[in-house]
């Protein structure tokens, strides 16, 4: 994501964004989703293990994403169609590859990344971009949809290669009398 994109996704989370706005609206949103949020199947991958720069620019993606998934429930929840499509725009846009990195750092990046990490990123920018096609067309139903999938994407992603940054995936003992 280019520096200026970083920037407008974080310039719309400091636009009178209020907290019960988003907690409302998240809540809204994961109560009918079918959210990802307990784990994966595949259990936990080790950390991902990159060059500090391709780190350092997967770190400043991933920051980028969380700031437009910020902006997106209230927006949603407001039907701002506009900053929607916005943001769903910047998000599809904000494909690591097409950051300023030489065509060496490029392929050791798609060597180093597993395949289910890419296939994750790949659907959370494609379902950032039928979101903001969903905004377009005004189908808050539809946009709704898109972002529990986007939240699909990026819980999955986390709970399998990011328990180490965030430890509420790890499973707790479900042998117990558990019931839905």
């Amino acid at each position: 994501m280019k520096p200026s994109q970083v920037q407008q996704l974080r310039g719309h989370t400091m636009q009178g964004t209020s907290v019960i706005g988003t907690v409302l609206g998240l809540w809204l949103l994961l109560a009918g989703s079918p959210v990802a949020l307990a784990g994966s199947p595949q259990g936990a991958a080790a950390p991902l293990q990159l060059p500090p720069k391709l780190q350092q620019a997967l770190v400043d993606e991933m920051i980028a994403v969380n700031d437009g998934m910020t902006v997106l429930p209230e927006a949603i929840v407001k039907a701002d169609w506009e900053r929607i499509i916005e943001t769903g725009h910047l998000i599809e846009g904000s494909y690591i590859l097409n950051q300023r990195l030489s065509q060496a750092e490029r392929e050791t990046l798609v060597q180093s990344l597993p395949t289910s990490f890419k296939y994750l990123d790949r659907r959370l920018h494609e379902h950032a971009g039928k979101l903001a096609q969903a905004a377009e067309r005004r189908d808050g139903e539809l946009v709704r949809f898109y972002f529990g999938r986007m939240l699909d994407s990026c819980a999955g992603c986390h709970a399998v290669y990011a328990k180490h940054r965030f430890p509420g995936y790890e499973r707790r003992d479900t042998t117990g009398d558990h019931q839905h």
